[in-house]
């Protein structure tokens, strides 16, 4: 592993809650989701606003995301050549990238509590590589941590598959694109189509997930699916970002920095998502102020779960 692409990587965790993780009420992500005006109706969609109350402070990063992509759509409709005219439909997927950490589709019980545990910053600060470059495992962050209930976590993941002492922490974390995908699946609608779904389930291709199974061979600027993508390669980008500053508390040109490394860390990235990135990550470039406006909150809380 380079060394570009072990400190490009979002996780880790550089620093640590030191209070109790807030989980937003209904009421107040009905009244966060409403004033973004992006066409998200979620009085069809209790499901959802279930799901956005148990993601705790991954919702506010998403709310950030969406914002972003809104305040910048004209800019990334001219780089990108997107053909939606104004940005809801972008920042509905935006919003809903992490609606995955709240657990897999349909899932209740031990296991669906398990996730959320597993996906809230802990009191310590965690990173997810080994001095020699290694990923750590689940364990391993159960440990250095002292997660509280850990022997009830590895039994819970456990009856899943999943086997604390094997699977690579950011492995776990990652798989939230795939729950993603199969919770917006269930709440196809006009609000959440094809695009909206698959463009907020592949915010990971950077990292090798690829939940929607979309076919990065061969793929061409004037392919009729570029848009997908294109949404997609934006997300990717703002998700990102957002991340850097949001929990590392970094300035806008260390957080373009970062960012950057982590496609250049990619050889093997097909061009043309390779091109996209890199056009959306010029327009966040260029809008340090907006985004110093955008994230003043983050920056005055740098603790901001992963």
């Amino acid at each position: 592993m380079s060394e570009n692409l072990r400190h490009s990587e979002i996780p880790p965790i550089e620093s640590a809650r030191d209070t109790e993780p807030q989980h937003p009420t209904e009421a107040e992500v009905s009244e966060a989701v409403e004033s973004l005006h992006i066409g998200l109706d979620l009085e069809k969609h209790p499901h959802l606003l279930e799901r956005f109350t148990e993601i705790s402070t991954h919702f506010d990063d998403n709310v950030d995301i969406a914002k972003i992509a809104g305040a910048l759509f004209p800019d990334f409709k001219e780089a990108l050549h997107l053909t939606d005219e104004t940005p809801e439909r972008l920042q509905r997927a935006g919003l809903l990238t992490d609606i995955g950490k709240s657990g897999p589709a349909g899932e209740e019980g031990p296991f669906h509590d398990a996730v959320q545990k597993l996906f809230i910053v802990p009191t310590k600060p965690f990173n997810a590589f080994k001095p020699d470059g290694s990923m750590k495992t689940i364990a391993d962050f159960l440990e250095e941590t002292g997660m509280e209930g850990a022997e009830g976590i590895v039994a819970a993941l456990a009856e899943k598959g999943i086997f604390a002492k094997d699977e690579k922490m950011l492995d776990f974390w990652r798989r939230h694109a795939e729950w993603t995908l199969d919770i917006l699946k269930q709440e196809a609608s006009n609000d959440i189509d094809p695009v909206v779904i698959t463009a907020a389930a592949s915010h990971h291709l950077l990292d090798g997930k690829n939940p929607a199974g979309l076919d990065l061979n061969g793929l061409a600027e004037n392919s009729p699916d570029i848009e997908e993508f294109a949404y997609a390669e934006i997300l990717q980008v703002i998700d990102k970002y957002q991340a850097f500053r949001g929990r590392g508390g970094m300035s806008h040109a260390e957080a373009v920095s970062r960012t950057r490394a982590k496609v250049e860390s990619a050889p093997g990235y097909p061009p043309v998502l390779r091109s996209l990135f890199t056009k959306a990550l010029a327009v966040i470039e260029a809008h340090q102020a907006e985004m110093d406006a955008l994230l003043a909150h983050d920056e005055a809380a740098p603790s901001k779960a992963a």
